[in-house]
């Protein structure tokens, strides 16, 4: 599945309605709300590929992790004029490019040793908490930002309101009110300036 899904949060919403039997629809539409972020990802970095043709730019979305994005756009974080973007497109393109399949090449090896290994970790070590802690560590660097903020904010309140929902759909609802509550602070802090 890692290969052709990349997207370890996808991956863990849809492996438990593989096991319990649910129908391709329900697991293909989890998986696409659960990967929305994505499309906050886009948004942020559109400026700076927007000059790809549409294959390098697929190709470099395919390859595009929560990783990945966090080390671009911490380094690239402006946007330039078009013609500075021009002098150091090249640059800037292979700099996410390496980011994006270096992160592809660490997850299918993680990938391939968390199932070659997992068997011999005893399930009194708890590791389940470990991908929670992990996300933390993504996440935290990210709020650098007012309208990050306020989505992390919006997006925990509505996952803990929301947690009665059943198959753990309070997830999406969190994800989906993120989106929204980042897309608005953003839009906002730009009519501010």
């Amino acid at each position: 599945m890692s290969l052709f899904v990349f997207a370890g949060s996808a991956q863990l919403a849809a492996l438990p309605l593989i096991g319990a039997g649910f129908s391709v629809f329900t697991i293909l539409i989890t998986a696409f709300i659960v990967n929305l972020r994505f499309v906050i990802f886009s948004i942020g970095v559109q400026a700076h590929f927007s000059h790809l043709p549409a294959w390098r730019r697929a190709t470099l979305g395919y390859f595009t992790a929560d990783f990945g994005y966090l080390m671009y756009t911490s380094r690239f974080g402006e946007v330039q004029t078009e013609a500075e973007r021009k002098n150091d497109s090249y640059y800037r393109t292979y700099f996410m490019y390496g980011l994006a399949t270096g992160n592809w090449g660490i997850w299918q090896a993680g990938s391939i040793l968390g199932i070659l290994g997992a068997s011999q970790i005893p399930d009194e070590w708890g590791m389940e908490f470990a991908g929670t802690l992990a996300l933390i560590a993504v996440i935290v660097p990210m709020l650098d930002h007012r309208a990050a903020r306020w989505a992390a904010v919006v997006a925990a309140m509505v996952a803990i309101l929301t947690y009665s929902l059943p198959l753990k759909l309070n997830l999406t609802a969190a994800i989906l009110a993120a989106i929204v509550v980042g897309i608005l602070a953003d839009r906002s802090s730009k009519v501010m300036r």
